[in-house]
Parts: C-alpha cells; structure tokens; sequence
C-alpha cells in the first residue's frame, strides 16, 4: 500500500499553488491513500471565505478575533467549501482514500455546530479540570483546579501553552468524558461524511486517558493513592470516553485510526481501530537508525491487542522543537534526508510497517531556520529547500515494483494450492 501525506490540498502553500497543483503533486506519487488531507485544529470550520467572519463573530469572538480567525482558516484553505473541493479534485482523478484529522484533544473557546450552524458560545464546560476526580498536581502537591489542569496536560501533550484560555488565549484542553462535547464531535463527523471523507485520524484521543495514568501513578508511589492506578474512576472515565469517540465515528462508517497509546497497556477492552501509527523518534532520524526493540515491539503488542490493523510509520510535526520533523528538516541536509528516507523505506516495510510519505506536512517545529520556499514553516518535499520529492517518488516507484511482485507470488501460490486440490 503506497501512503502520501499532504496536509491540507488548499492552504496555498506556497501562495501560487491550487489545489489541482497540489492534487497533481500527490498523483505523480500514484498513491492509494492519502493521509490526514486535512486538518481544522480543533477550531470551528466556517462554510466557506465568505461566511466565515459572520459565522465566528455570531458564536461570540471579538471583532480583532474574528477577523484574524476568518483571515487564518480562508486564507489556508480550512472551510468546508475548500475541503469539499479537495475531494472532489481527488476523487475525479483517482478512488483513493481520503482522510481528515480531528483533534480531541482541544477545543476553541467558541464553536457551532456543524449542522445546524447554531452558535455554542462558550465551550468552557467541555474543558477538562482533574479537580473532579479530586487529583493532585505532582508539580505542587495540591490538589488540580481547571488552571493547573490545562496547563500541566498542555505540557504533556505537547500542545503550546500560550494557546491555552487559561493563558489568554482561544483553546481549551477538552475533557472528553462531556457529552456536550461528543455531540459536537459527531456532528463534525456527519459533515465529514457528507463531504465523502473515509478515514478519520484522531489526535491523542487516548492522550488524557495516559496523563490521568500518570498522575495517579505518582499520587500511588506518593501515598496519596492506594490501589491500581488503571482502576482509578479518572484512567477509566477519560479511557472510556475515548472509546465511544472512536465509536461514534465507526457507527457513521468511518475508518479509524489514531497514535499507538496507552490503550495497548490497559486491562480494558481494546478500542475498535482500523489502523495505528507511531514516529520515528528525533534520535533515530538524526541517527539513521532505528531502535529494533521500540519497533519490534510496536508490531507485537499492536498485533497482540488488536488483531490485524494497518500499521504506520508517520513522521511526527507540530510547534515545538522536540517534535521528529524538526529534526529531520532542520538538522538534516536534503541529501540526508534522502538517505533517511530510503533507510526508513526498508526498514519498516520489511517489518509491514506503512511508511507515510510527507509531501507537505505540519509545522517543522519553534526555531525553523531552513523554511519551504524560503517563508513556510511548513515541510514541503518540492521546496528546493529540501527537493526530496524526486527521492521520494523513486522509493514510491520501487514499493510498487516490490508490491507487485508479491502480490504475483501470494497469487501463483494460491493457484498451485488450487491446483493440487484438484489433483
């Protein structure tokens, strides 16, 4: 199976780009798969460029807001106007696969619904606050209040704290276990398959579920606690909710998909998942090599605990600098990064690993000397920045040749096992 990712077909990156150019990028690679294609970010997405002013400044945000909220999503191609016309462009050319990520892990501080349009103008009770189930902070010693909250899971989520509410800014770190906040998930999701969207990627779904782990773990291991920390009425609140997320989703006829995570480790019941994906680490990037046990073991225990799903190789970006495509695309020349790709092509293929081929990622991290096109913080394969597409479609190329090659064995040896029975 040959995967591409491209984050987001409109945004316009660089500023001459359609979305037929960025289709043709993606065809060129002949994939049938196209991963997280798009990307909201937890915030409300507006119909199109034309409404989407009216429609942030009918739920609540400030003039400056709203104007800036508009300018972002319309001038980076985040509205349902724009994602219908990507998969349209896709769809004509080719039946593959389209997927979109949505970020469970926080919401804005003002939204709609995707359906009815109707404003919900303060998603305050959707934030998460451990003071419910009376956790205490190991940072202080106290118990959490919605403040200490978001802040230490911004910090272990890897989400940029000033972007918080808490911090004055528009996202709240969800709590997932709120049902206010799962009816809006789904109408996201019934609008996303209106769109004629097939996969869905969540994004540290099981992220809170793991945080709460780990404070009760340390509240154990401290005296605060007695008992397993997976028993714990907060592991299993969090752990559940994130169930009925993939759920929901898999009763509108999603395929879902979403970071190995601590769901593997769990007594419970193993959430129904269609594909998991892990990253290379900073290290093994920057080294070229690849810890044997870590992915070893990824196979095992996915395979042990959820039967035979897609598994993925997916290099991980984001706004800090200790994400893997901050490694990759700032620390390695364009020739290494070649040779990463073709080392991480082998390795993880000979493993059954899905190598995900980043054509046009998310942000490569907080300190980005080397940008695409000179100004994007985002990779891009074709800037001359980095010219790795070449290399890229060369590898895509040679999988297919492999891939083909098998399919002919696996086929030859089911007509000699038919042809034996009937002798």
């Amino acid at each position: 199976m040959i995967v591409v990712n491209y984050s987001n077909l409109a945004d316009r990156i660089p500023e001459w780009r359609t979305i037929k150019d960025a289709v043709d990028i993606v065809m060129q690679c002949n994939p049938d798969y196209l991963f997280r294609a798009f990307q909201g970010g937890g915030r409300p997405i507006p119909e199109s460029p034309a409404t989407a002013y009216d429609q942030f400044i009918s739920c609540g945000y400030t003039e400056s807001e709203a104007k800036k909220l508009a300018w972002f999503m319309s001038r980076y191609g985040l509205t349902y106007s724009h994602l219908k016309m990507s998969i349209n462009e896709v769809k004509s050319r080719k039946n593959i696969e389209f997927s979109v990520v949505e970020h469970t892990q926080y919401v804005y501080k003002h939204v709609w619904d995707p359906i009815t349009l109707e404003p919900i103008k303060d998603t305050k009770p959707m934030a998460l606050d451990f003071s419910k189930w009376d956790l205490i902070n190991p940072e202080t010693k106290r118990k959490f209040d919605l403040k200490s909250t978001q802040i230490f899971c911004a910090k272990r989520m890897g989400i940029v704290q000033r972007e918080l509410v808490v911090n004055g800014g528009m996202r709240w770190i969800t709590d997932i276990t709120n049902e206010s906040f799962r009816k809006w998930i789904k109408s996201r999701l019934k609008r996303y398959k209106r769109l004629g969207v097939d996969t869905i990627h969540y994004d540290i779904l099981f992220g809170h579920a793991r945080v709460a782990y780990e404070v009760v773990k340390w509240m154990r291991d401290n005296g605060y606690y007695k008992g397993d920390p997976f028993n714990h009425p907060a592991v299993v609140d969090l752990y559940n909710a994130a169930c009925k997320i993939v759920d929901i989703a898999k009763s509108l006829g999603f395929r879902v998909e979403t970071w190995i995570g601590i769901y593997v480790r769990t007594p419970y019941k193993m959430p129904k998942l269609d594909g998991v994906y892990m990253s290379p680490t900073s290290k093994e990037i920057l080294k070229i090599k690849f810890d044997e046990s870590r992915w070893r073991n990824f196979v095992k225990i996915t395979k042990d605990k959820l039967g035979n799903v897609r598994l993925y190789s997916f290099i991980d970006n984001g706004g800090l600098d200790t994400y893997p495509m901050h490694a990759l695309s700032q620390k390695l020349s364009p020739k290494l990064q070649c040779l990463f790709f073709t080392e991480w092509d082998k390795y993880m293929r000979d493993k059954g690993i899905i190598p995900v081929y980043p054509l046009h990622d998310g942000v490569m991290g907080a300190t980005i000397i080397r940008k695409s096109f000179g100004k994007y913080p985002i990779y891009d394969a074709t800037a001359p920045e980095f010219n790795t597409y070449d290399c890229i479609k060369k590898l895509i190329k040679k999988d297919y040749r492999f891939l083909i090659l098998v399919g002919a064995a696996i086929a030859a040896g089911l007509i000699a096992c038919g042809l034996r029975r009937l002798s």
